[in-house]
């Protein structure tokens, strides 16, 4: 339903405003869900991962792709600006992370993965905020995102590392080595930036400020998930590799 909200509000991104074209834009998005749920079979019953892997591998492609549209933006917007590329974004920004979830809570009791997942991008939010408000100078993309630095970036990793250290022990999180915990960890908590700087990029292009006004004083579901987008992808292949 998270993702779902999400991909009605990803219309705005679009310039889609008309409300019968977002809901089926939704519908299709959610046709599509369920389409590769069947192919990839109930996770909680046992998975293919002959199309599991290489689906997350193709979706962690597409999002060095969008770092690629980032790192040249605004120059790139010409490639990707288009009402039709923008709409294909958004099921490659939203569904292989709602796949990525489903199959990482089967991997562990209660969820565990996943609140892991949460935390490590929570920490990372709240260590890049505060150092990037204390000590931040240099700009990490400011074409795109003019408050993010690189200071900010680096308190993020080591918060986020420092939470991971933590909670995988607590939660009982089974990783191949703690160094394979630590790279994990660092990978994903980078990537989880470039979820949250490929949203700001098409907000500014469709001049956009929030993704909606569903939450009051905090914008949209996207607003709240955007690292998210990119983290869970990148943390269930990575940890179904090794």
């Amino acid at each position: 339903a998270v993702w779902l909200l999400g991909a009605y509000e990803w219309c705005s991104f679009a310039s889609v405003t008309n409300r019968f074209a977002k809901l089926a834009y939704t519908a299709i998005t959610a046709l599509l869900m369920y389409g590769l749920y069947v192919l990839v079979g109930d996770p909680l019953l046992g998975y293919d991962q002959s199309i599991l892997k290489p689906f997350l591998m193709t979706a962690v492609v597409c999002w060095a792709v969008m770092l690629l549209w980032v790192q040249s933006y605004p120059s790139s917007a010409v490639l990707w600006r288009s009402t039709p590329m923008v709409l294909l974004a958004g099921w490659v920004v939203m569904i292989p992370a709602w796949l990525s979830m489903a199959v990482l809570q089967a991997e562990a009791a209660y969820g565990s993965i996943l609140i892991f997942v949460l935390l490590i991008a929570v920490a990372n939010d709240t260590g890049a905020y505060a150092v990037g408000k204390s000590f931040g100078k240099r700009k990490m993309a400011p074409a795109v995102s003019p408050h993010k630095t690189i200071e900010g970036l680096i308190g993020g990793i080591i918060t986020a590392v420092i939470v991971a250290w933590i909670f995988a022990d607590l939660f009982n999180i089974q990783f191949s080595s703690p160094l394979h915990m630590i790279v994990i960890t660092l990978v994903t908590v980078v990537i989880s930036v470039l979820g949250d700087l490929v949203e700001s990029m098409f907000k500014r292009v469709s001049g956009v400020k929030d993704s909606s006004n569903l939450i009051p004083g905090h914008g949209g579901i996207l607003d709240r998930i955007d690292s998210l987008t990119a983290a869970f992808p990148v943390f269930a292949l990575l940890y179904l590799a090794f």
